[in-house]
C-alpha cells in the first residue's frame, strides 16, 4: 500500500497510548513502518508546535512509502477505526486515510476466500 507523508502522520495519531502487550507490540510495528525520516519531514516542511503537527499540504505528495501491513495489524487498526466511528471521531482530515485502511483490510479478507 502506498502512503503519503500526510497519511503516515495521520496513522501515527490513531493509536491509543495504552493497551495490552499484544496491542502495544502491534502498535510499535505499525509505527516503525509509517515513521517519517528527518529527510522526509524536511521535504514536507513538518513542524511540531505544542501538541500539534503541521506540514505543507502542497508538498506532502513528495513523500511516499510503500507499506505492507500484516493481517493482525490491519485487524487492530480496524478495531481502532470502528471505535473512532462509533465515537464520531472521524474527521475530514483523517477520513480518506481511514477508508484506505478499511479497503486494505477488506481486500486482505477477500484474499483469504
Amino acid at each position: 500500500m502506498k502512503l503519503s507523508g500526510k497519511e503516515c502522520l495521520i496513522l501515527q495519531g490513531i493509536f491509543p497510548e495504552g493497551g495490552n502487550f499484544l496491542t502495544i507490540d502491534i502498535t510499535k510495528d505499525v509505527l516503525k513502518k509509517v515513521k517519517l525520516s528527518q529527510e522526509e519531514g524536511t521535504l514536507i516542511e513538518l513542524k511540531v508546535v505544542g501538541n500539534q503537527i503541521y506540514w505543507n499540504d502542497n508538498k506532502e505528495g513528495l513523500v511516499s512509502k510503500d507499506v505492507t501491513f500484516t493481517k493482525a495489524e490491519l485487524e487492530y487498526m480496524m478495531t481502532i477505526i470502528n471505535k473512532m466511528e462509533t465515537q464520531n471521531q472521524i474527521t475530514i482530515v483523517n477520513s480518506d486515510t481511514l477508508k484506505k485502511i478499511r479497503a486494505a483490510s477488506t481486500a486482505k479478507e477477500e484474499e483469504k476466500k
